[in-house]
């Protein structure tokens, strides 16, 4: 092999790096179910260099608590994920402990200073969803719970914005899941699409469920649609991935 060729190969290959983005994902089990992180990588065509740290049921509170989150927030990202306890959005829960409130003075006195400091160039605040039958004793549907989550998350945007230059944009998971849900006569029916979203425990998601979330970051760090995609995950059909990468699109602008 030539000096040349092997110069040439060492161009391409630091050409190739110096191409990529960094992106780190902030959140629980919702995003490591499915490796959230890894089906985004083969969505984008492994166009991140990415960092992922995730404690089952842990909230944006609970994270700020946490040195390696810390440390891990003042380094410079071209994209930080933050995705808060599927309750944390939520205007007040039965228990009390977890509300936007609790989250927004998390963000206001944790994390908005740090990644202000950072040199990180933008937030997605990835929206999480409304469980299969909603939240007992407080959301008798799913749709009243997602509502609910969806003004959290618009809350979250608006003290974002108002507090910093970053930019800041939503990853519209339970919103495309809403979309999805109005379209189906009988969502809950076993076979239906939006029933599949969701495993046994009616909360978490299957891969086709993740797929809507990988999609809706894509759609904000990519800044275009999902579609067409040539990456569909096992045990999502072509018609299923190209049906969410379609919804997807349609919030591109919002």
């Amino acid at each position: 092999m030539s000096f040349t060729y092997l110069l040439l190969l060492c161009c391409i290959v630091v050409s190739f790096s110096s191409c990529q983005q960094s992106i780190l994902f902030i959140g629980n089990s919702f995003t490591y179910y499915n490796n959230l992180p890894d089906m985004f990588a083969k969505l984008t065509e492994d166009s991140f260099v990415q960092k992922s740290l995730t404690v089952g049921g842990q909230s944006l509170c609970g994270h700020a608590q946490d040195h390696k989150v810390k440390e891990l927030l003042t380094k410079k990202w071209d994209y930080v994920v933050l995705q808060d306890h599927s309750l944390g959005a939520l205007s007040k829960v039965n228990n009390g402990t977890l509300c936007r409130n609790f989250t927004i003075n998390c963000f206001e006195k944790f994390y908005i200073p740090i990644l202000e400091n950072s040199g990180t160039k933008n937030v997605i605040l990835y929206q999480t969803w409304g469980y299969r039958y909603g939240l007992k004793g407080q959301f008798d549907n799913y749709q009243n719970m997602q509502k609910d989550i969806i003004t959290g998350y618009e809350e979250y945007q608006k003290v974002w914005r108002a507090k910093t230059k970053l930019n800041v944009h939503i990853a519209p998971a339970g919103q495309i899941r809403q979309v999805i849900h109005s379209k189906i006569k009988e969502p809950l029916k076993k076979s239906s699409l939006f029933y599949r979203l969701y495993v046994e425990d009616n909360f978490h998601p299957t891969p086709i469920g993740t797929y809507i979330s990988a999609c809706s970051i894509f759609l904000r760090t990519m800044m275009k649609s999902p579609y067409p995609s040539k990456f569909v995950p096992t045990n999502v059909t072509l018609l299923e991935a190209e049906y969410i990468q379609k919804i997807a699109g349609t919030f591109l602008n919002k």
